[in-house]
């Protein structure tokens, strides 16, 4: 009976240290999990960080283009079927749309949409002003719209640009 008592005992306290090792072994793997975690959250954030920065600049590269092309328009004589240079004209979506290389389809709506994002044409404030909003296809810093970035030309300036980046 004895001998049966000594193993009994010995069985326990192995299993004791059994359970004990277990647990142990068991907290270390869900710590080293939650390092893994953490480290993949901070690459991905980086990552989106990363895309969204770059996006943004496409969008105002984009913006920039746009915005060269219409100025160009503007300043080529009215005889070599440009705007003529003229501050007081107020230019339709029809009109800049058909400089930028719009369809009629992208004219209609006022918009396209490239690789880059969506560029629309806001209503004209005065004549000699255009205004362009463009959204890139990134999720901005808000985390729910797209990267946001306005070129407003105004066409009497030397310097007729002013690109500001909202999201």
């Amino acid at each position: 009976m004895k001998k049966y008592v000594k193993f009994g005992v010995v069985f326990i306290i192995l299993l004791a240290l059994f359970i004990t090792y277990c647990s142990k072994v068991d907290r270390e793997k869900a710590k080293n999990e939650r390092r893994e975690k953490a480290k993949n959250e901070r690459v991905s954030k980086a990552e989106r960080t990363q895309a969204m920065n770059s996006n943004r600049q496409a969008v105002e590269s984009e913006l920039m283009t746009f915005g060269s092309m219409i100025v160009q328009y503007h300043r080529k004589p009215a005889s070599q079927a440009g705007g003529g240079n003229n501050v007081a004209t107020a230019y339709d979506k029809a009109d800049l749309g058909a400089v930028l290389g719009w369809s009629r389809a992208e004219i209609t709506a006022g918009s396209k949409t490239t690789d880059t994002g969506t560029f629309t044409f806001v209503p004209v404030p005065a004549p000699g002003i255009v205004t362009i909003v463009g959204v890139g296809t990134e999720k901005g810093r808000d985390g729910a719209t797209g990267v946001k970035a306005t070129n407003t030309i105004t066409l009497a300036d030397r310097k007729p640009f002013g690109i500001i980046s909202n999201n």
